[in-house]
């Protein structure tokens, strides 16, 4: 794509730089330190997707898809715009937590997909990201992403019954 960063491009083809502003959560926080709600959610969802495979750039996801896809970027951009996957734009630049393909082959779990329809029409992408990477009620107190290998069902339960919390 020449000098054109893919972050940059897919961000824009996603619409993920038109937010208008921040929400009231991710304000600066009410105690006064300082510090955006913002910059500790993410420093937590860092430390979740750390466990279960990390967070890699949007350039890095392509690259890593290249192996396994003859589109890449076109592969991770339908992926995105679709709403299939986890992602969410943090100073910037998209990131993409690893735990929701496999390791073999770069396949997406299907039961990420799952998830990410439950949320599609309730969550924004960073709201999702944090759905994942927080201990969740429903899971006694564990992390989606933690459990979502070994318990997709479990999960899937979890965000339908999220789902029906957050549309109030």
């Amino acid at each position: 794509m020449g000098n054109i960063h893919f972050d940059e491009t897919i961000a824009a083809v996603a619409g993920l730089h038109s937010s208008p502003s921040p929400s009231p959560s991710r304000a600066a926080s009410p105690r006064g330190g300082g510090e955006r709600l913002e910059d500790r959610q993410f420093r937590q969802m860092q430390e979740a997707y750390g466990r279960t495979g990390g967070l890699v750039n949007g350039t890095e996801a392509a690259r890593r898809l290249r192996r396994y896809c003859d589109q890449p970027l076109s592969t991770l951009a339908r992926l995105i715009v679709a709403r299939s996957i986890v992602c969410f734009e943090w100073r910037s630049q998209l990131l993409v937590p690893l735990f929701q393909f496999e390791v073999a082959d770069m396949s997406l779990r299907s039961s990420v997909v799952q998830v990410m329809r439950e949320f599609s029409s309730v969550l924004d992408d960073w709201e999702c990201a944090w759905w994942f990477s927080q201990p969740n009620v429903w899971l006694h107190g564990e992390a989606p992403v933690d459990l979502i290998v070994q318990e997709p069902t479990r999960v899937l339960a979890a965000a339908r019954t999220d789902r029906f919390v957050a549309r109030g």
